[in-house]
């Protein structure tokens, strides 16, 4: 059985990542939701006068509400998974947000850790970061980030695929937590013409009767062939897009 975490720290992150794990519908799966009760440092309270002057005058009442907050929090997941008929551990942590949450997913031996993208301005972001993007940084599992958007219906997915070694280590990964949800999912494969057009020049391709860029075209396109087949069981509906452009821009616009 794969088991998942869900790290919150607010109700609506918990309703956003949890209504994508309804959407994905992964597999003969367990999940638990962990909330970090993180201690009070005086200096992040400093961006706000009144949070200051509350820790000066009283530290236990500021503790106490944060009790109650992840008390609050975990109610609201437990009641939402119950009415859902899903049996789930609700789990209060204690201490910094982002080492607590990964030494318990350590604990449970989690298949995927699941977090909501927060928002945070500019003063916050200073002080406290991205949490996601620390998990992501540091986590020994995989990672599943939920962002704001379409929070029903079915899943469209887009896989970027460089058709590497540790590419084919995440799409056995992917089969193994086996998301049942994906309707349709896009693959892609991305190169700079000019990456290869160098090389070729530098006689490090070897020259052929076609078009070398074709040729390479030509490849990708049967490498993304190949990860269809392997994935046909899983997503009903499966296209491939091969792109003369970086990565990320390529990614980005097809998403688009």
């Amino acid at each position: 059985m794969n088991k998942i975490v869900l790290g919150t720290e607010q109700a609506e992150d918990f309703d956003l990542t949890y209504a994508l794990l309804k959407r994905l519908r992964f597999a003969n799966s367990a999940l638990s939701v962990a909330h970090v009760i993180e201690p009070v440092h005086p200096a992040a309270l400093a961006v706000s006068q009144d949070a200051a002057y509350a820790l000066a005058q009283d530290l236990e009442r500021i503790l106490e509400a944060a009790q109650k907050h992840a008390d609050s929090v975990l109610n609201h997941a437990a009641e939402a998974m119950k009415a859902d008929g899903v049996e789930a551990e609700t789990q209060a942590l204690k201490g910094h947000r982002v080492d607590e949450l990964l030494k318990y997913c350590e604990s449970v031996d989690a298949d995927l850790i699941a977090v909501g993208s927060e928002l945070k301005g500019p003063i916050a972001s200073v002080l406290f970061g991205s949490v996601s993007r620390a998990i992501a940084q540091h986590a020994k599992r995989s990672l599943l980030v939920a962002k704001k958007g379409k929070e029903n219906g079915s899943l469209h997915a887009v896989l970027a695929t460089d058709h590497s070694k540790y590419m084919d280590r995440c799409l056995d990964e992917l089969l193994r937590l086996h998301p049942t949800g994906i309707r349709r999912l896009d693959i892609i494969t991305a190169f700079r013409s000019e990456d290869y057009l160098q090389r070729h020049s530098l006689g490090e391709m070897p020259v052929t009767g076609i078009d070398v860029l074709e040729r390479i075209e030509q490849e990708l396109h049967e490498a993304n062939e190949r990860v269809k087949q392997k994935l046909k069981a899983l997503v009903p509906t499966i296209h491939s897009e091969v792109a003369r452009d970086a990565a990320i821009p390529a990614i980005t616009k097809h998403m688009k």
